[in-house]
């Protein structure tokens, strides 16, 4: 399949007859098929997979795919799919395979297959020749970035929101001057936007293609010619409506989104120059897509005079440049990396989650760096002349070809939990996701083991100690350890291994980790108390009274319930009776811990205890007899 000049004479070259167009159709879907060559049949996986399939707003009434609030994301097209998928395949398919889970995926392949389709008739609208398109498709398709979207089931809505995406863009494009336009573009951009909010970096690109002169201007080498004041009017027009739906996801989905951190390095300047590093290893990964993982480890960039932006950024510049030089179609080009940043744009860290990084914000930005590839190529054959055809003819098949076996091999990854962080944490050894999420696959592993008679106990013993090994080294070993917002259950866990090795050191400074962390993370009340108690425990086996009270106190504040309740009682009466307790905050430390004892419910297993401190002699015969 070769990637042919750019022609700028005779008729454009789209116009395949029906046959040849039904031949591309069955390429584009049957080469992305091997997304699913190592992974179809495998069950959902424990990340992620089993949250976005079993959730309420799946399981529960229909209203409650339009019902959000201030802890969830709105995505009621993907939640409507998944409701699709259940009625579908979760009555039979378990019988014949196990699971129903290669249902939905399959279904994501098809999302995605169509996303594809449509994608190769944009592209065929902005004139590039058939075969030029098809590669471009083709490419999109089966690239291995994209076994994220198609193989892991919770990620749905990338596949769902490059289908109505590029069904909005095709609109935008073919209906120009249409005036049934605009209901069009409305109705397909709510559903996109419904399906991902991430989708709203198509808005800037529907901006764009007015300012390039439109399909004409952006198809043709043509002067960009002046567009009358009522075609801006038109296209405005049409903008209203999106940009308000854009507007009220951000609303929504900032509101609903848990796991918001400050930006990398603290500030939108230190995101922005991050993003040098962000943009250049996307490139790299699109083009090389040879150590994909599920997680990425970024170090943020505090510094202008950091070298790293003298390298991204020289390397960004240039290539930006090189590019745009060579294509035939400059204009073209120059609109291949507005839709390669446009797109990407939501995901530049600029609102930023723990995750800086990941293939599936790729997904709707992949086009336009197809687009700068294929004019580039064309710009080279130009200039090599006639004896470089047979060397693009090969190349395109071969590179198509080498991108299917790498997506087969990395669809393999995808077979469950384990091989994938595996697979992560040998391809980013710094990222504290890799290692937590590998932690936690092999704790979930050694509680199975444990319940089942038949694995012996040293064997389900050495998953608990892996499972710490890795969350010790999160802890330890990843720069970015506190973007993780489960980090405080990380270092409870580590601690309370120190602790059991006798190692007190290093467990109360994973237990001061946990009891106090940072940016406000969810962090659960649970885990800050429990560390908070350990360290209350720690100071009384250290003789600290009122230390130990101290953390007692503030383990209540965080989580008031009988453990906590009981140890402050506890410790509250050791420091009432210590010499340096005066006799105003005695009779407050005593007070406190009678109400603190008479909270404790029955069926707690101190609950006998309590009541027998009760009968201190610190406390009044009349208290005593209010005790239940």
């Amino acid at each position: 399949m070769e990637i042919p000049a750019h022609s700028t004479n005779g008729p454009p070259e789209n116009h395949a007859t029906h046959r040849v167009a039904i031949l591309h159709v069955l390429a584009i879907v049957l080469v992305g098929s091997v997304l699913l060559t190592g992974c179809w049949n495998a069950d959902f996986l424990d990340y992620d997979d089993r949250d976005e399939v079993f959730n309420k707003h799946v399981t529960g009434p229909l209203s409650e795919i339009f019902s959000y609030g201030h802890d969830v994301l709105f995505f009621p097209v993907t939640t409507l799919s998944h409701r699709l998928d259940r009625m579908l395949f979760q009555s039979w398919l378990p019988g014949r395979l196990g699971t129903w889970a290669p249902g939905p995926r399959v279904m994501n392949y098809i999302y995605h297959a169509g996303a594809a389709l449509i994608l190769w008739r944009v592209l065929l609208l902005l004139r590039f020749t058939a075969p030029q398109a098809l590669f471009m498709a083709m490419v999109f398709c089966v690239h291995p970035m994209c076994c994220e979207t198609v193989c892991w089931v919770a990620e749905r809505k990338n596949a769902l929101a490059g289908l109505f995406g590029f069904l909005a863009l095709w609109g935008w494009l073919r209906l120009e001057g249409h005036r049934w336009r605009w209901v069009w573009m409305t109705v397909l951009y709510l559903l996109a936007i419904c399906a991902k909010p991430s989708t709203l970096g198509f808005l800037p690109l529907f901006l764009l293609i007015p300012l390039f002169g439109g399909l004409k201007g952006l198809s043709e080498n043509a002067p960009m010619q002046w567009r009358s004041p009522k075609a801006w009017v038109h296209s405005g027009a049409c903008l209203i409506p999106l940009a308000a739906i854009g507007l009220a996801s951000i609303i929504i989905n900032v509101n609903g989104q848990k796991s918001l951190v400050p930006p990398p390095g603290g500030s939108l300047y230190t995101a922005l120059l991050t993003d040098f590093e962000v943009l250049a290893r996307y490139i790299f990964n699109f083009f090389i897509p040879i150590r994909l993982s599920i997680c990425y480890f970024v170090a943020p960039i505090l510094s202008l005079f950091d070298l790293r932006v003298l390298l991204y950024g020289t390397v960004l510049l240039g290539l930006v440049a090189l590019t745009i030089a060579l294509a035939p179609n400059r204009r073209r080009a120059v609109f291949g990396w507005l839709w390669f940043g446009s797109c990407l744009g939501p995901h530049l860290n600029l609102i930023a989650t723990p995750l800086l990084m990941q293939d599936r914000y790729l997904y709707l930005s992949m086009p336009g760096l197809l687009i700068v590839f294929v004019e580039t190529c064309a710009g080279l054959q130009q200039r090599l002349g006639s004896r470089s055809e047979p060397v693009f003819r090969m190349a395109a098949p071969v590179l198509i070809a080498v991108l299917a076996l790498l997506s087969i091999q990395r669809s393999f990854v995808w077979q469950n939990t384990l091989p994938l962080f595996l697979d992560a944490v040998e391809k980013q050894p710094k990222s504290v996701f890799a290692h937590y999420h590998l932690g936690q696959e092999y704790l979930n592993r050694f509680l199975a083991a444990r319940e089942n008679p038949n694995v012996p106990a040293l064997e389900a013993k050495a998953l608990q100690r892996k499972c710490l090994e890795h969350w010790r080294i999160a802890a330890d070993e990843c720069p970015d350890f506190t973007s993780c917002p489960y980090y405080g259950i990380i270092a409870l866990n580590v601690g309370e291994d120190f602790q059991i090795r006798g190692d007190l050191v290093n467990a109360e400074k994973y237990w001061m980790i946990s009891a106090y962390p940072r940016y406000g993370l969810s962090n659960f009340d649970s885990v800050r108390a429990i560390s908070l108690s350990w360290l209350a425990a720690l100071r009384e086996s250290e003789n600290k009274p009122r230390d130990a009270y101290d953390f007692a106190n503030q383990a209540v504040t965080a989580l008031a319930d009988n453990p906590t309740r009981f140890l402050r009682a506890r410790l509250a009466l050791t420091l009432a009776q210590s010499n340096s307790a005066t006799g105003t905050e005695r009779a407050e430390l005593i007070a406190k811990a009678e109400a603190d004892l008479k909270s404790v419910m029955p069926g707690f297993e101190a609950y006998a205890q309590a009541r027998k401190m009760l009968m201190h002699p610190l406390f009044t015969t009349a208290q005593k007899s209010t005790f239940p």
